[in-house]
């Protein structure tokens, strides 16, 4: 469920054109994220329906919808809270306590995004916890670079209890960019620029497409079926090469045979992802060819399993198992 608080006429300019866009990229056959957009007052849903809210500028968050989203959290969903100029930190800090990350302190505005020395003033986003499922294809090579990233104003945070919040992305200038912490069996993530790009050039970036999808997909408590997730045998699954472009995908497996079978695909433009259906129970490798040097990617491994309902293989939890169809799979 996105949540905009900041809607415009003008499309290219609404605060989640480029949020919604880049989760619905593939198709619902080809690795889409299901998504619902709303405002907060137009949102008359149950939470529970869902596996990920975005707050995205959302100032008016009344005291008893920030109650409903702590619940929902508890309970394992996921949540994501970008900033922006509707965001009134004071009152941010009074109604949703401590689902948030970090208390919010103030914005710290460096320039205007046509500042004729905006790249001079701009920060960056420098340093990224490159072992968080988030960022792991980021270090990887071929990954998209997310250094280039300009941002122009961004939300202060009050420190914290160590422990409670994980700072997992930093700007150039030590701001904290991204960060996280669990809350009950759910997770929440504070985002301190925009979604759009009022405060930054993230959106434009081509670091934004597999950060934002892989974000939503950790909050859901899941990723994609690449990231060591067991799947049944004849299941169609999507392998996700959003970050790294190749110019082949090569599955082998099972590992388990003296010489396993090589599968050999071609990722068609703009997919970002390339679907397969394993046909023999085992764990496969996954490597890429990216400019004539194929390497393995652990990141992409996955197992299949003959019925997981059957053994006593599942998903991490049931919360997860059933989010499924609704998030990544487009199934």
């Amino acid at each position: 469920m996105l949540l905009n608080g900041d809607p415009r006429n003008v499309v290219y300019r609404d605060e989640l054109f480029y949020l919604e866009r880049a989760l619905s990229v593939g198709g619902e056959e080809n690795g889409a994220i299901r998504t619902e957009v709303t405002t907060v007052e137009g949102f008359s849903g149950d939470l529970s329906d869902f596996d990920v809210v975005v707050l995205a500028n959302v100032g008016n968050v009344s005291a008893t919808f920030a109650s409903e989203l702590g619940a929902f959290v508890r309970q394992g969903g996921g949540l994501l809270i970008t900033m922006g100029s509707m965001i009134d930190p004071a009152e941010y800090n009074r109604v949703l306590g401590d689902l948030l990350p970090k208390p919010l302190r103030s914005v710290r505005e460096l320039c205007e995004p046509g500042d004729p020395d905006a790249n001079l003033m701009a920060t960056r986003l420098a340093r990224v916890e490159s072992s968080h499922p988030v960022f792991r294809v980021f270090d990887l090579p071929g990954g998209d670079s997310i250094q280039s990233v300009s941002v122009y104003s961004y939300m202060l945070l009050e420190p914290s209890l160590a422990g409670q919040a994980q700072i997992i992305a930093s700007y150039a200038d030590g701001g904290p960019a991204l960060v996280e912490k669990d809350y009950g069996a759910g997770r929440v993530a504070l985002l301190t620029t925009t979604i759009d790009r009022d405060w930054s050039d993230l959106p434009i970036r081509t670091a934004f497409l597999p950060l934002a999808r892989r974000l939503v997909r950790h909050l859901a408590r899941r990723g994609s079926f690449s990231e060591s997730d067991v799947v049944r045998v004849g299941q169609r699954m999507n392998i996700d090469v959003e970050a790294q472009h190749p110019d082949r995908v090569i599955i082998e497996g099972p590992l388990s045979d003296p010489e396993p079978p090589r599968y050999v695909l071609i990722p068609e433009r703009d997919r970002v992802s390339v679907p397969f259906e394993p046909e023999q129970a085992g764990h496969y490798d996954v490597r890429l060819d990216i400019g004539g040097q194929e390497r393995s990617f652990d990141e992409l491994a996955f197992s299949a399993n003959v019925d997981t309902d059957e053994s006593d293989l599942s998903l991490t939890d049931s919360t997860l198992a059933q989010g499924l169809a609704r998030v990544g799979t487009g199934e």
